[in-house]
């Protein structure tokens, strides 16, 4: 759920690319967005105004800080995590 409105996400690992990307679906599976590669510290949502997307800010993150490419088995194991930052928390930043 984001700002209380829940969503479908997809996490899908590219191995010719090495690299995640995240789809995200409405409850309904209607498509927001597809193909956002997973990067530690970028934004992920906010580039795709007017969509239907929650109006803060979606950022991948890991334990360690580490700023290293997110490898398949990183994530898998939880040890990379999304964080969401409400339109309310960025006014307080």
């Amino acid at each position: 759920m984001l700002d209380n409105i829940p969503y479908i996400f997809e996490f899908i690992f590219n191995s010719r690319g090495d690299f995640w990307v995240l789809n995200l679906y409405t409850v309904d599976e209607t498509l927001l967005m597809a193909g956002i590669k997973l990067v530690i510290n970028y934004e992920l949502i906010s580039q795709f105004t007017g969509r239907g997307l929650p109006r803060g800010q979606l950022y991948a993150a890991r334990e360690n800080q580490s700023m290293d490419k997110i490898s398949q088995l990183e994530f898998e194991q939880e040890k990379v995590f999304l964080i969401y930052f409400t339109e309310e928390d960025l006014v307080t930043i």
